[in-house]
């Protein structure tokens, strides 16, 4: 079995798509498809998404993007909708995500707040964080490290075996994308070749990222699969042992054991 740990599957442009998106994956044996909220404006959304589907999961966060309309009213609707999707029988919210820090976007002391409240949610609720990081590892190991949370994947991982070991021995699994189809990603396909099997975890990104060769236009958590293939050609292991691990310890991140 697969699972895309980080699809942004709500995005408008998968709306013509999605169901035959979803037909695919089920005849590629994909167990299930986490999607990650940007803003609050796409919660309810990826909640009508995920009920209707039964092999997609969500995620509730606030993305260091759109740092210049998150408000504490934001924060304080995060949290209800945590609190009220945890205590209904849907059964769907499995980590508080997308959140994080990005030293490409504005306000980096604004983010690293919004970022430091949404990890306090994160173990105050028990749930994984999907962490985006972006040029600002310093910062991000602080409230990583202080934060306490119980467990989460670094999304779209890029950078040397030396990062990727940082954040592993904080206690975090290694989101693989389709970054390391792209032949010039040297350092990031070096590092996931040599990186614990038990730390790794795939993902799409789909669709702001996508499989060399491809375009945007053509993304999907299909990619997955050959994301798969390149990480496979990477590392020593067999594919079936391989796709294994995966597997397992993409259910066991998000608590969704019970998933077969």
């Amino acid at each position: 079995m697969y699972a895309d740990t980080h699809c942004h599957l709500d995005f408008d442009v998968f709306d013509t798509r999605r169901p035959s998106i979803m037909e695919n994956l089920r005849q590629n044996e994909f167990g299930f498809v986490v999607i990650p909220a940007v803003a609050l404006s796409n919660f309810k959304k990826i909640e009508k998404i995920c009920v209707h589907y039964e092999r997609l999961y969500m995620g509730l966060g606030l993305h260091p993007y759109f740092i210049g309309q998150h408000t504490k009213d934001d924060l304080i609707e995060l949290e209800s909708s945590i609190d009220r999707l945890l205590v209904s029988e849907c059964g769907k919210l499995v980590a508080v995500g997308e959140i994080g820090m990005d030293a490409t976007c504005p306000d980096l002391d604004k983010q690293q707040a919004l970022f430091e409240s949404q990890l306090r949610l994160a173990r105050n609720f028990s749930l994984p964080v999907i962490v985006h990081s972006r040029k600002c590892n310093d910062r991000m190991f602080k409230c990583l490290s202080e934060s306490k949370v119980e467990s989460g994947v670094i999304h779209a991982f890029s950078g040397s075996y030396e990062l990727l070991m940082r954040y592993i021995r904080l206690g975090f699994k290694i989101g693989v994308g389709p970054v390391v189809t792209w032949p010039g990603a040297s350092k990031t396909r070096d590092a996931v070749s040599r990186a614990p099997l038990e730390s790794l975890v795939l993902e799409t990104d789909a669709p702001g990222m996508y499989i060399s060769g491809l375009s945007e236009a053509q993304a999907s958590p299909l990619d997955v699969l050959s994301v798969f293939r390149e990480l496979s050609a990477l590392r020593k292991e067999s594919e079936s042992v391989l796709r294994d691990s995966l597997w397992q310890q993409s259910k066991a991140l998000f608590g969704l054991e019970a998933v077969v």
